[in-house]
């Protein structure tokens, strides 16, 4: 499948959108079954201030998403919109606490890897220990930044911190 962009977008951020939007396997894990969508903006935007972070495998919460925080989702269950693609370690946050955003607040979301040793450390906390490693090249979704480190979502649904110097943006 093709599509023909409306607007010029960064490499890495039409590279998520072209696999969010051409990707049709359900997760049998999925509680209910995904539904693919247009690709969307959204914000989180809570009375608590924060939406938690879920795996949709088994519901365990990973973290939380302060109000402001942007991301795009094309797809939805009953009740949750998944972050990046769909997958055993596909993400998601409550529909409840966000909002529909015009595309425009996304952009910047989308930042690739560089490294001149060919991978950066993915780590659990800022600083904190290695959970594993994401290759140069790789488009990821920037979710906060905290100092000098940035919590991503790579294209296979890891969360973890990369320092920021390892992000360039197209």
């Amino acid at each position: 499948m093709s599509f023909r962009p409306i607007v010029t977008l960064t490499t890495a951020l039409t590279t998520a959108l072209t696999t969010a939007l051409t990707t049709l396997t359900v997760v049998a894990s999925l509680t209910s079954p995904a539904t693919a969508g247009t690709a969307s903006c959204f914000k989180i935007q809570d009375s608590d201030g924060w939406a938690n972070l879920r795996r949709t495998s088994n519901n365990s919460i990973l973290g939380k998403l302060y109000n402001g925080t942007t991301f795009v989702s094309a797809y939805t269950t009953d009740d949750s919109r998944i972050l990046g693609g769909l997958g055993n370690n596909s993400l998601k946050v409550a529909i409840s606490r966000t909002r529909l955003v015009d595309m425009s607040a996304c952009d910047g979301r989308y930042w690739t890897v560089s490294d001149r040793d060919g991978y950066a450390n993915l780590r659990s906390t800022p600083g904190g220990n290695v959970s594993g490693r994401v290759e140069t090249g790789t488009g990821v979704m920037i979710l906060d930044k905290s100092g000098e480190w940035t919590r991503i979502l790579t294209p296979d649904n890891r969360l973890g911190y990369i320092h920021s110097s390892r992000l360039y943006r197209d």
